[in-house]
């Protein structure tokens, strides 16, 4: 038997949700919710009903950014006491609400967090620990033993060398080669990174 899920976002990132849920073949679709907007996308009458939504589906956000994600979960947690956050990917241990996009690797003992986006084309390498609300951008490569904290963004094609700690709101410019730590609250860019003010 199928899963119902329901998608709580309906921007750009939400062609790409949609699209993962429908190549896992125990999961459907039940609605689609653009939430900040108090619209209902598909199945209107189903979403009015709470119950439906706390008993019957699980969810998903379908919001690429960080802090927006963030905040659209908080804002369905309120609405929807005991909603039930989705783990979108059979084949990868990660906690609730996370999305692993088509074409990503998650190699063995990498623990991810809740409500992060892991990018096309992106390898976490064995061990890597992800915090919540992080996003992986697509081609990013990230060695083994590498952690990273809560709410980190991550360029589109950097690289990570391994056993470094990427520390909690930090973000890290595209097509960037970080070869140390990064410090909580800092921008980092470059080859190899530098913080930038």
């Amino acid at each position: 038997m199928k899963k119902n899920i329901i998608i709580f976002g309906n921007g750009n990132h939400c062609k790409v949700v949609k699209q993962e849920i429908e190549k896992i073949s125990s999961y459907k679709i039940l609605a689609i919710f653009d939430f900040l907007n108090h619209k209902i996308v598909l199945n209107k009458k189903f979403i009015k009903n709470k119950d439906n939504i706390n008993k019957k589906a699980l969810a998903i956000t379908a919001v690429g950014e960080n802090q927006s994600r963030k905040k659209l979960v908080k804002l369905v947690e309120k609405k929807f006491k005991n909603i039930k956050w989705a783990i979108v990917n059979k084949n990868v241990t990660i906690k609730e609400g996370s999305l692993v996009v088509s074409g990503a690797v998650v190699n063995t003992n990498s623990k991810i967090g809740s409500h992060c986006v892991i990018n096309t084309l992106s390898s976490l390498d064995h061990d890597v620990k992800l915090g919540d609300y992080s996003d992986i951008a697509p081609g990013v490569n990230i060695a083994g033993n590498v952690t990273i904290g809560n709410n980190v963004f991550i360029g589109i094609g950097s690289s990570l060398i391994e056993n470094i700690k990427i520390e909690n709101n930090v973000t890290i410019g595209g097509q960037s080669l970080v070869n140390k730590n990064c410090r909580s609250n800092q921008k980092y860019i470059g080859v190899p990174a530098k913080k930038i003010d």
